[in-house]
């Protein structure tokens, strides 16, 4: 009875609950908005006079929740409500209903369900109905709703949610695999799930995602059937299943049918599955021929070999080649997905066949004994795999012939690289792969075929082999004659300092290196060499050598604008601070400022900072140098802070004041600065 006048009044106590403050509510309100929400209250009613009959719940607890309540709804009620105002609600009533369970749990209370025992729940489902009603196209909002039905099981709103949002979001692939996913692992429902991969290929048919997903599927339905067979001891070879399904009466395909029937008719579904898609969606479907899958011919899946041969999954294969794409990476990415699963390698074979002719496709079959024994999870041992590995490698040297491209090559190559990868406990088996990579690279290049890719992994099979330097080094020099980039020489740099390092090569013959670089290399790819430059001389601890490298990639800029040196510049004020002083890095800060067209924001801070050690700043200088950063970094909070802090560290309050009042006015965020300033 205390209960509905709790409703009206308020508490000054405060509620232990941790939750962000709830913005207030205005003091006058429409008698329209008051009714409602006090409609709201009261309707909660019994649910707070069983939390605290029970004792879950004290009274002034359950006031200080009617006043939270009361001014989330106010504020979900105003003219211009924000998706956090909905977030921060659901936020509370999670918190609460945490804080229920516990204490239900510590006080050892029945488990009768009573008024209390799901309302919280509820009410949360009905905020989150609240807030997708207004904010449809939040997909991160719909998310958060599936995620919470999922956790709380609530099957039923899962289903009707994933349904409205389809309709709002057709086009979201994610949504769609959600929602099939959910049919299928949840529910158990495969007809539905094909259902909704379906209309979404009709909606989305250009979809590689969606084709993919459809195509793993049906592969996990395959399993999931042959599994189930072997449990039964039912075999799975197609041809006996064919035999054992042939018909001895003319009437079987009539009782397969009546069958059909009676299970479709039993079973429930979460959708209409004989709706029109423009029904359903408001548009109209695409033209995409779908195939025809065994929803349709009821139990007729198990009598014959089809389905266990894996048709169905190429006739899928064939849709997405005929409606979405031809290329030869997306039929690859059917056989990925072949391979997660056991015994497809008839499947396999459809998909290969269906490969059109080129180069692609020529290697991928060229490499398929070797990406097929993974997948076929056989062990084998050194002798095995060497044959395998020289199958493979006859093919491609077959396939070479027929497509002499550096494409081709590079694609042979990354079988190598591949194939060197696993061997991590075969060490004489690599070994003779690395000989053989070595004389393929040397055919290659011997061919004009070599690419940058060709150089590399020859360069890295040179190193594992443990080859003479002098080797390398003629690896390297071609690398840079027939790719004059700056990955080429990179490589080649890494080469040199390893025979710097070791002591075969000086410091001089390195650096001359480089001058060769900035000479071949493109323009816009001098940086990368320069940057290289830099740590190289950096290790040498040469200052002049330093310097020069850092003059040079700063002087980049004068010849391409568009060439970013701010890094460069930063760590040069700050490397003549180190090796020069805090006087020589001040003049050099100055001279960058008269040269540089723009410095960046750390470029001016450093220099502040650097002008502040002296043994006399400069006051003058460092003003000067914050009303230069000023020009450019007006609108940045941290920089007004930073000249600030400065002249409050000289006892300056007038200049402090006036730059108060010139961050008040340039910066677009002012509260922000306001917020920090107070702080400090």
């Amino acid at each position: 009875t205390c209960l509905a006048a709790a409703c009206y009044c308020c508490c000054s106590a405060p509620f232990p609950f941790p939750s962000q403050p709830v913005p207030r509510s205005p003091t006058l309100f429409s008698w329209r908005m008051a009714e409602a929400v006090h409609a709201q209250l009261e309707a909660a009613a019994p649910e707070l006079d069983d939390l605290l009959r029970r004792g879950i719940f004290d009274r002034a607890e359950i006031r200080a929740i009617v006043r939270k309540r009361k001014g989330f709804e106010y504020a979900l009620r105003r003219r211009q409500t924000q998706k956090s105002d909905f977030l921060r609600y659901i936020e509370y009533e999670l918190n609460v209903e945490a804080l229920r369970k516990k204490r239900k749990e510590v006080k050892r209370l029945s488990r009768k369900n009573t008024k209390s025992e799901f309302s919280i729940v509820r009410r949360i489902h009905f905020i989150f109905h609240r807030a997708l009603q207004k904010f449809k196209g939040d997909i991160r909002l719909w998310l958060q709703y599936f995620a919470f039905c999922e956790e709380t099981g609530a099957d039923k709103a899962m289903g009707r949610a994933l349904a409205t949002a389809l309709q709002f979001h057709p086009l979201n692939e994610g949504l769609w695999i959600r929602a099939a996913k959910w049919e299928f692992e949840n529910n158990s429902n495969i007809t539905a799930a094909r259902v909704l991969m379906q209309r979404a290929l009709r909606i989305n048919d250009k979809s590689t995602t969606l084709w993919l997903e459809y195509f793993r599927l049906e592969m996990l339905y395959l399993e999931k059937i042959t599994k189930r067979r072997e449990l039964f001891g039912l075999t799975n070879d197609p041809d006996q299943v064919a035999a054992a399904a042939e018909p001895d009466e003319g009437d079987a395909d009539s009782d397969a049918e009546d069958e059909s029937n009676d299970d479709e008719s039993e079973e429930e579904d979460h959708y209409d599955i004989n709706s029109d898609d423009e029904e359903l969606f408001g548009r109209p479907s695409a033209n995409v021929e779908v195939p025809q899958l065994p929803e349709e011919q009821g139990k007729e899946e198990f009598k014959g070999d089809r389905f266990l041969k894996g048709d169905i999954l190429v006739a899928i294969v064939r849709a997405a080649q005929a409606t979405c794409s031809t290329d030869v990476q997306f039929l690859l990415e059917f056989v990925k997905v072949c391979r997660l699963f056991r015994s497809t390698k008839t499947i396999r074979d459809s998909v290969y066949a269906l490969l059109p002719e080129g180069e692609a496709a020529t290697a991928a079959v060229a490499r398929r004994p070797f990406d097929d024994k993974a997948a076929d999870d056989v062990l084998s041992g050194d002798a095995d795999r060497r044959r395998e590995f020289e199958t493979v490698v006859s093919r491609f040297r077959t396939a070479l012939k027929q497509h002499p491209t550096v494409s081709m090559w590079d694609q042979y190559f990354e079988f190598f690289t591949d194939a060197l990868n696993s061997l991590t406990q075969f060490s004489a088996l690599a070994d003779h792969l690395l000989n053989q990579l070595t004389k393929e690279c040397e055919r290659a290049h011997k061919a004009g075929l070599a690419s940058l890719y060709c150089f590399t992994t020859w360069y890295k099979a040179a190193v594992a082999l443990q080859q003479p330097s002098e080797q390398r080094t003629e690896i390297c020099e071609q690398c840079v004659k027939a790719n004059a980039t700056s990955v080429a020489w990179l490589l080649y740099f890494d080469h040199a300092e390893t025979q710097n390092s070791l002591g075969e090569l000086d410091s001089e013959a390195v650096c001359k290196l480089f001058e060769r670089a900035l000479q071949s290399v493109p323009l816009l790819e001098k940086l990368a060499i320069c940057n290289r430059q830099i740590l190289f001389s950096l290790a040498s601890q040469n200052p002049s050598v330093i310097k020069s490298s850092f003059e040079t990639a700063i002087a980049l800029r004068s010849r391409d604008f568009s060439i970013d040196v701010d890094d460069i510049l930063v760590r040069y004020l700050h490397w003549t601070a180190m090796w020069g002083g805090a006087a020589q890095a001040c003049a050099l800060g100055q001279h960058h400022m008269k040269t540089q067209r723009t410095l960046p924001k750390e470029y001016y801070l450093s220099l502040a900072r650097i002008a502040l050690t002296l043994d006399v700043p400069d006051r003058k200088f460092i003003r000067h140098v914050m009303e230069q950063a000023l020009l450019h970094f007006s609108t940045e909070t941290d920089m007004w802070m930073e000249y600030m802090q400065i002249e409050r560290s000289w006892n300056d309050g007038t200049r402090t004041a006036d730059l108060y009042w010139r961050a008040i006015k340039a910066l677009p965020d002012s509260a922000e600065f306001v917020a920090q300033y107070g702080v400090v």
